[in-house]
């Protein structure tokens, strides 16, 4: 679970959907389906790019999927699979080298995606476990 600008943003795993509050409210905003997002289950994680130009969400999914989707508009814009045996338990956003870093349970490794064209950069061994 998340908070920005003035959303609440929250995953859930029963029905794969990306609950999306008022975070002054607490009422809802909207519900995005995210279950259409190649095979997606079970949300594990989320990471906000707060760039104003950007304005993406971040799901990750067990089993190697990440979702984004778009702040503003509070719609799916795009669903990157991630390299073969992908667990995906957390996630992070640097703005500044435009990157999204996963934590990758199963293999013990960093993934690190650029997120202009979302394309692979670097698969870092993590030493041990990852969480």
């Amino acid at each position: 679970m998340v908070v920005y600008k003035e959303k609440l943003i929250n995953t859930t795993s029963i029905n794969n959907k990306l609950l999306i509050l008022d975070s002054v409210s607490l009422g809802k905003i909207s519900l995005v389906d995210i279950n259409n997002s190649g095979g997606a289950v079970t949300p594990s994680a989320t990471a906000i790019y707060p760039i104003e130009k950007a304005n993406k969400i971040y799901i990750a999914h067990k089993y190697g999927q990440i979702t984004v989707v778009d702040s503003k508009t509070d719609k799916m814009v795009k669903s990157i699979s991630l390299t073969r045996g992908a667990n995906p338990v957390s996630l992070a956003v640097d703005s500044d080298a435009n990157r999204l870093y996963i934590a990758n349970k199963w293999l013990n490794e960093v993934l690190v995606y650029n997120l202009k064209d979302y394309t692979l950069q670097a698969e870092i061994d993590a030493q041990g476990n990852t969480h």
